[in-house]
């Protein structure tokens, strides 16, 4: 009996854990994707991300949902590389300054990983667009400070990744992130708006 119920703890252990504790137990989530990261999530998750995004963006700056395919696949491909490069070097920058302490060549790719992860509450981004979108000219309101209270989030959940992976307190995992890593995430977030609104100007 004794020995049934540790094959189910350890069972447990290893079993992935869902989305939704990384929205409602990060901490908990993060501790056990550092133990085993889970690839499928992670690439399930930036893909989400990146889709629903994309195609916020694409609602809040057309008068309809209906864009070219052209505009669709080139907005999606340049989101993804911006996300994924951004949180490369920030996860470079990070480890650099953690591996002083003597972590291993490891942590820097589960830090990845775990950013990668970090990412999923974007997917709320399109649900607000087509919110903003029905409201009028206040929308854009709400669409800012919607979507600024989601990059607040992201970025609370990279500091937990950082905090877990590296078992480091959480100032000093905030600081981490915020220097250099956060202002290099806040620039080039900033791409694909440029980029989606000129195909959209030049193909209208």
């Amino acid at each position: 009996m004794a020995s049934e119920a540790s094959i189910n703890e350890k069972t447990i252990g290893n079993a992935s854990p869902s989305f939704f504790s990384l929205l409602f137990s990060p901490g908990e989530y993060f501790n056990r994707m550092v133990k085993k990261v889970s690839v499928f999530q992670c690439i399930v998750a930036i893909i989400l991300a990146t889709v629903f995004d994309t195609l916020s963006l694409l609602v809040m700056k057309t008068p309809e949902i209906s864009v070219s395919i052209f505009v669709l696949t080139a907005g999606f491909v340049v989101n993804i590389a911006v996300i994924i490069m951004t949180l490369f070097f920030v996860a470079v920058f990070v480890h650099f300054a953690a591996s002083k302490h003597g972590s291993d060549s490891s942590s820097g790719w589960k830090l990845f990983s775990l950013y990668l992860v970090s990412c999923f509450p974007f997917v709320f981004t399109l649900p607000v667009s087509f919110l903003s979108k029905s409201i009028g000219n206040a929308g854009w309101l709400l669409y800012f400070l919607t979507n600024s209270i989601l990059y607040l989030w992201v970025f609370i959940l990279m500091v937990t990744a950082t905090k877990e992976v590296y078992k480091v307190s959480v100032p000093r995992a905030l600081f981490s992130v915020l220097f250099p890593g956060f202002f290099v995430w806040a620039w080039l977030m900033m791409l694909p708006w440029y980029f989606l609104t000129s195909l959209m100007i030049i193909f209208s």
